[in-house]
């Protein structure tokens, strides 16, 4: 097994490049056994999400993580990076950063030695050509278990399928609609030997696309037991006001049933004991960037304790008044027994 060791802004003897033009994600999609170009069995590599450029994690540009998606949590510190393609033929350069396996380079210095010819990562027309690689890789040396970390951009001659990253110069957008390395859900890949596809299909040459801003309601809430509790997507929006798709899970408490657990208000039945914390997280996704979650939780508590308004303090009615808890209620009532103060002789 190939083991891997890599600290967000240890990248040893790289130098990350200032921001480059590309925005968005691209997802290390599953390797499929019949060599189907469209990997959407839910398999996964170890690659997860990538970053093409620090804006996805930092977008105030306060060098520091804003901790949303697939990005380090809030408050960790981030190098300004990013992957520059060209508007016309030319090469590509620049660094991704992947949140498992950490910087990919499309620089030039790095990909000397790739398995074939022309190892430069280039445009060229609507096509990029050559090779990226996952820098921690090569960077383990023994421990990479044979490993070498290389992502072919596009297929060549004498591959057995055809394959490729394209871009649309009309756009930016990456994976040309009508391209033949494009399939019928808009994804177009790129191929490790070890690690499997990768879908460029979310990332773009153009401004960053910023996650929605998630908030899951209630935060310590409370629910009577043996009903029906809700739970709701809040004040959840996108900044460029991209439709948005929803998913409620049970991360706590004794198992329940979500009840319309894709959309942004949702249900379930309290159960029948007191004190039990029922949580839920909210996973919200644009479509272009990892998904974003937030957590709900509500508390089961009694049947509320009313006081009995038969109860009336000015007469003797009422002495031994309950509430639906079982406790004396209205404080003021007379004390009707003979032995109570509030008797006293009006005749011998």
């Amino acid at each position: 097994m190939a083991v891997f060791s890599l600290i967000f802004l240890a990248a040893a003897a790289i130098k990350v490049k200032a921001s480059g033009n590309v925005s968005g994600w691209l997802w290390g999609g599953g390797t499929e056994v019949d060599g189907d170009i469209s990997p959407e069995d839910g398999t996964n590599t170890n690659l997860g999400w990538i970053s093409m450029n620090s804006a996805n994690c930092d977008a105030d540009d306060d060098d520091a993580s804003d901790g949303a998606g697939a990005c380090p949590a809030a408050g960790t510190a981030i190098p300004d990076y990013g992957v520059t393609i060209p508007a016309g033929n030319g090469n590509v350069s620049g660094y991704a950063w992947s949140e498992n396996l950490g910087w990919v380079s499309f620089t030039a210095a790095d990909l000397t030695g790739c398995p074939s010819a022309p190892c430069t990562a280039r445009k060229s027309g609507n096509n990029l050509h050559g090779w990226a690689r996952i820098m921690s890789i090569p960077q383990a040396g023994a421990n990479a278990g044979g490993w070498e970390g290389w992502i072919k951009t596009h297929s060549v001659a004498g591959d057995p399928i055809t394959y490729g990253v394209t871009i649309d110069d009309s756009d930016g957008t990456f994976c040309k609609a009508g391209d033949p390395t494009t399939d019928a859900s808009g994804h177009c890949y790129a191929w490790s030997d070890e690690l499997g596809w990768i879908d460029f299909s979310r990332a773009s040459i153009g401004p960053s696309n910023n996650p929605p801003s998630v908030k899951a309601l209630p935060d310590g809430g409370m629910a009577t037991i043996n009903t029906n509790a809700g739970i709701n997507c809040g004040s959840t929006s996108d900044p460029e006001g991209d439709p948005l798709t929803y998913q409620w899970t049970q991360v706590g408490g004794p198992a329940v049933t979500i009840n319309n657990s894709n959309q942004c208000n949702a249900s379930f039945t309290v159960g029948s004991i007191v004190g039990v914390n029922y949580v839920f997280n909210l996973s919200v996704s644009d479509g272009i960037n990892p998904p974003v979650s937030d957590q709900a939780d509500i508390t089961s508590v009694a049947v509320p304790c009313l006081c009995n308004t038969g109860c009336e303090a000015n007469t003797c009615t009422g002495t031994n008044c309950n509430d639906s808890c079982g406790n004396p209620v209205c404080p003021g009532t007379k004390d009707c027994s003979s032995s109570g103060p509030n008797w006293r002789e009006v005749a011998p």
